[in-house]
């Protein structure tokens, strides 16, 4: 994306370009999408590149979001700890030790899901997520302040922030829209019980922003031009309501499929302790929402802490994005809250309240919750310590040591293809194949077309891959040129997307004697193969 923006010097040619040469479901129909609908990503590493003179390539893969990311999590932190610190009674410093505890491992366990293995760097993931962290930050620091010149200055940041993500990610603004239409639904529930969990004038705020943010979203149609091959509104939501239920009291599901044949050596450990983090954490929540509201309504003397049910508004931000992800990837759902790590330190707010209780029957409930707490953090631990050991010892669908092999035959590749080609490979080889090509004139884009084998192997309402055989003539059928294996992936496995199953070592190996039997190996570099199919 960025190199066309650079090429052409302006965004209008650049899409029109792009939108010419996309085709084949390859990664320039992807860059279609986004150049159209959320350039900014492009825009703004094209800008850099020209700014430092670095190269497309070097300038996509600056870590400079990760350092973001450090700065943005030590203020959610900060604000985190010193207004939980405030709710506790005499200093107690188990308590102080152990708020500390329950955010450290919430920072850990973002370091973990999105930082280690996936590479989100200067793309559109990684800054993303910097515009994500600091809305967080700016809405935190929305419900703990009473100053309104403070609460402006944040509602207009918060604001631009939005529609900087308009034109960024299609996720967060879909989302955050509905997490916030999530939290005011409590507020006025509570509300109508003559709670106030939050000023009226940051309300009516928050009710300005919410029409303000529909509004914008018709202006972003990118997620809802993809949602239009979906089913009606109730029978997607009887859909999800189903799958959800089997997915908790099943004993297996679609997604477990993914993790079985990733070769994961404690797939089962992971999976049971993240099946029941949820479990545990959407009870304890909604256990945690009408406890807190009774015992205000048993205390009117005593105002609820504003944070206390801040933890609403991220959960119905995870709520929607479930839904939405359910609907765009028609039926596929991973029962998975994304932002667990923020989750499992907001819970932490309304259970001080209990325990600073002076009743003994609260105090106790409060304990009782605390306990809970620390279950639910030990889990998180534990959950987010396999995510990474998962990206660290390659199992996971983006292992780095494929882009690596799959560089030994890219130059190759690339300056001998003449003609339009599809280029099948893995998720990650063949995105890296397409990254690689910003190294060169951008005409390479009309002849190699890089696309992941996922459209091949995907049965369709299903994560089971189809059978190697039935790969390899699909890819044949399609008409495919080329196809790259590398030898990480004969050693490890073969991963042809995020929603399907990937080939197993033995049917990586069996998938390689077909072509072999079948096709020409044009390039060995002794890291990878290239396959050039017969016609």
């Amino acid at each position: 994306m960025a190199k066309s923006i650079n090429e052409f010097g302006n965004l209008e040619s650049a899409v029109s370009y792009i939108s010419k040469i996309a085709k084949y479901s390859a990664w320039q129909c992807h860059t279609k999408d986004f150049i159209q609908y959320e350039p900014l990503s492009g825009v703004l590493v094209g800008i850099l590149s020209n700014i430092t003179g670095l190269s497309i390539f070097t300038t996509s893969y600056l870590p400079i979001p990760y350092m973001i990311y450090c700065l943005a999590l030590l203020c959610i932190f900060r604000i985190l700890y010193y207004n939980n610190i405030k709710l506790i009674s005499n200093n107690n410093l188990i308590y102080d030790i152990l708020i500390f505890f329950i955010l450290f491992v919430g920072i850990y366990a973002f370091i973990c899901k999105f930082v280690i293995g996936k590479f989100y760097v200067f793309e559109y993931h990684g800054i993303f997520l910097v515009y994500v962290l600091f809305s967080y930050y700016l809405l935190l620091r929305l419900v703990v302040t009473n100053n309104k010149n403070i609460i402006n200055k944040i509602l207009l940041i918060l604001i631009l922030i939005f529609v900087a993500n308009l034109f960024t990610h299609y996720n967060y603004p879909l989302t955050l829209t509905g997490g916030l239409l999530i939290f005011m639904i409590v507020y006025k529930i509570l509300k109508y019980l003559n709670i106030e969990i939050i000023n009226k004038e940051l309300a009516a705020s928050f009710k300005k922003i919410i029409i303000l943010f529909i509004i914008l979203l018709t202006l972003q149609n990118f997620y809802f031009v993809n949602l239009e091959h979906t089913k009606g509104l109730f029978e997607t939501f009887t859909m999800l309501v189903n799958t959800l239920i089997t997915k908790l009291v099943g004993s297996s599901s679609s997604s477990g499929v993914i993790m079985q044949k990733s070769g994961y050596i404690f797939n089962y450990q992971w999976m049971f302790v993240r099946k029941w983090w949820h479990i545990l954490f959407v009870t304890t929540s909604v256990f945690m929402l009408l406890f807190i509201a009774v015992y205000y309504l048993k205390h009117k003397n005593l105002k609820p802490c504003s944070l206390s049910y801040f933890y609403t508004l991220i959960f119905g931000r995870d709520a929607t994005w479930m839904y939405s992800y359910f609907t765009h990837y028609g039926g596929n759902l991973s029962f998975y809250l994304p932002n667990g790590w923020l989750l499992n330190s907001l819970i932490m707010t309304p259970i001080l309240q209990l325990l600073n209780s002076k009743d003994k029957l609260w105090n106790k409930l409060g304990k009782v919750f605390l306990g809970l707490s620390i279950i639910l953090t030990i889990l998180l631990l534990l959950d987010s310590t396999f995510e990474a050991h998962f990206a660290i010892s390659g199992s996971s669908p983006f292992p780095y040591q494929v882009r690596n092999d799959g560089v030994s035959l890219f130059n190759f590749l690339i300056t001998n293809v003449d003609k339009p080609q599809i280029i099948v490979g893995s998720l990650e080889s063949s995105s890296a194949l397409y990254s690689y090509l910003a190294f060169y004139d951008l005409v390479k884009l009309e002849y190699v077309f890089p696309k992941p084998a996922l459209g091949y192997m995907l049965i369709p309402g299903i994560k089971k891959h189809k059978s190697v055989e039935e790969i390899y003539y699909s890819m044949k059928k399609d008409k495919v040129s080329k196809f790259i294996l590398t030898k990480y992936e004969l050693d490890n496995g073969f991963f042809g997307g995020l929603t399907v199953a990937p080939l197993t070592k033995n049917e990586t190996k069996k998938l390689k004697n077909i072509l072999e039997a079948n096709e020409n190996i044009i390039y060995d570099s002794g890291k990878a193969k290239l396959f050039d199919f017969n016609y």
